[in-house]
C-alpha cells in the first residue's frame, strides 16, 4: 500500500476501480482511511461505489454522505450521492444532491445528465430540458445527453435549431452512429427525404449488422419511390433477421414493387410458416402466388429483369431452407449471363457478365452441397 501515496488522490482512487475482485477492491478503499486526509473522502467514494455493486443503496448513501460531511466541496462525492439517491428513487434529494454537484463543477456533463433525469421523475420538464442543455454544452459528444436534447428540441417544434446541433454533432464526431440516426429522423421529419437517406445510408455503413439500420434506410428509399435500393436494404435486414416474419414480409413488398413475384410469393410463404396466426400475410400471399403464374420476361425479352428475378427467387428460396430448388435458379442466371456475353462487343460489359456467370455458378454449387451436407447429416441420424 505504501507505493500508493505516490499518486493523487483522485488517480489512487481511479487505480482502485481497475481492483476486479469487488472484496479485494473494498480492503483498497478500506486502507485509503488510513492515509492523510486528503485521500479520505476518496476512499469513502471508492467504499460506496463497492456498496453499490452490491446492491447496498443504504450503505452505499451513508459512505457518501460521509465523504461529503468531511469535505463539503468534494463535487463528484455529491454526484455519487446524487446516483445513490436515483438508486432508492428519492427524487428530491437526488436532485439536491446533484443541483450541488454542478454548481461545484460546472464541467460535469454526467452530473447534469442525471439531473434532467431526476427533474423528469420529478415533472419537471423545463428543469429538465435547462439541464440537458448543460450536459450537452459540457461534453458536446455525449450520444445519450445529445440524443435527449435533440428530442426535447424537436417536442418544442425548435426543428431548425436541433438541426443545426445535429449538424454540428456530425461534423464533431462523424463516426458517431447516434449522431447519424438523429440527423435523419430529423431530417425525414422536415421533409427532406433526400437529407434523411443520406444520413441513413451514412448510418448503414457505420453499423451494417444493425438492422433496423437497414429497416429505415429501406423504408425511406420505398417511400422515395427507389425500389431497387429498398429492395437491397431489406434483403441486409433479412441477412440479420432471418427468422424474423416482419423481415421476410419487407422483403416480399419490396420484391413485388419490382415485379418478382415467384420470388415475392417464396418470401410471404416463408413469413406465413414462421407467424402462421398473422392475418395480414395470407391475402398478400394470394396475390403473390397469383402474379406469379402470369408469363415473366425472359432472357431475351428482359434481359437485367430475368435475371433479377432468378436470383431473388434462388435468393428466397436459399434463405428459406430449400437450397435444392434453389440451385436451378442460380444455374439460370448464370446460364443467361454466359450467352448473353457472347452478344456483347465492350470488353469491360463482357467481363462483368462472365464474373456475375462465374458468381451465380459458385452459389449453385453451394447451395447443391448444402444439399448434399443436410442428406449425409440424416443418413447419419439414422
Amino acid at each position: 500500500m505504501g507505493g500508493m501515496t505516490e499518486f493523487n488522490p483522485s488517480d489512487w482512487y481511479v487505480a482502485g476501480t481497475r481492483v476486479p475482485d469487488l472484496n479485494a477492491r473494498a480492503r483498497y478503499y478500506s486502507a485509503g482511511l488510513s492515509l492523510s486526509a486528503p485521500y479520505h473522502a476518496w476512499a469513502l467514494a471508492g467504499i460506496g461505489r463497492v456498496e453499490e455493486a452490491n446492491k447496498n443503496f443504504a450503505g452505499a448513501i451513508s459512505a457518501w454522505r460521509e465523504a461529503i460531511e468531511l469535505t463539503p466541496d468534494f463535487a463528484y462525492g455529491w454526484y455519487l450521492l446524487g446516483q445513490g439517491y436515483m438508486n432508492v428513487e428519492d427524487w428530491p434529494a437526488a436532485e439536491h444532491a446533484l443541483e450541488k454537484a454542478t454548481s461545484l463543477d460546472p464541467s460535469d456533463a454526467f452530473a447534469w445528465r442525471n439531473l434532467a433525469a431526476v427533474r423528469i421523475d420529478l415533472k419537471d420538464r423545463a428543469g429538465s430540458f435547462a439541464a440537458i442543455a448543460e450536459a450537452v454544452r459540457a461534453n458536446p459528444l455525449d450520444p445519450v445527453a445529445h440524443g435527449y436534447y435533440l428530442e426535447c428540441l424537436h417536442e418544442e417544434g425548435r426543428n431548425a435549431e436541433a438541426l443545426h446541433s445535429c449538424e454540428e454533432w456530425v461534423t464533431r464526431a462523424p463516426k458517431e452512429p447516434s449522431a447519424w440516426k438523429y440527423l435523419g429522423m430529423l431530417r425525414r421529419d422536415t421533409g427532406d427525404a433526400a437529407g434523411a437517406i443520406a444520413a441513413f445510408d451514412q448510418l448503414a455503413t457505420l453499423m451494417p449488422r444493425d438492422p433496423e439500420a437497414w429497416m429505415d434506410l429501406g423504408r425511406l428509399h420505398r417511400a422515395a419511390g427507389q425500389h431497387d435500393e429498398a429492395l437491397r436494404d431489406y434483403l441486409q435486414n433479412l441477412k440479420l433477421k432471418i427468422s424474423d416474419p416482419d423481415a421476410w414480409v419487407y422483403f416480399g413488398i419490396a420484391l413485388a414493387d419490382l415485379k418478382y413475384y415467384p420470388a415475392a410469393a417464396v418470401a410471404f410463404a416463408r413469413a406465413a410458416e414462421l407467424d402462421p396466426v398473422d392475418t395480414h400475410i395470407p391475402p398478400i400471399l394470394n396475390r403473390a402466388q397469383e402474379a406469379a403464374q402470369e408469363p415473366q420476361p425472359g432472357p431475351d425479352e428482359d434481359f437485367n429483369a430475368f435475371i433479377a428475378g432468378e436470383v431473388y427467387l434462388a435468393c428466397a428460396l436459399d434463405y428459406s431452407g430449400k437450397s435444392a430448388e434453389a440451385a436451378p435458379h442460380y444455374l439460370r442466371a448464370a446460364n443467361a449471363c454466359m450467352e448473353h456475353s457472347k452478344m456483347v462487343s465492350d470488353a469491360k460489359t463482357k467481363a462483368y457478365l462472365l464474373d456475375r456467370a462465374e458468381t451465380y455458378s459458385r452459389l449453385a454449387n453451394t447451395a447443391v452441397a448444402e444439399v448434399s451436407k443436410i442428406a449425409a447429416q440424416a443418413a447419419q441420424a439414422k
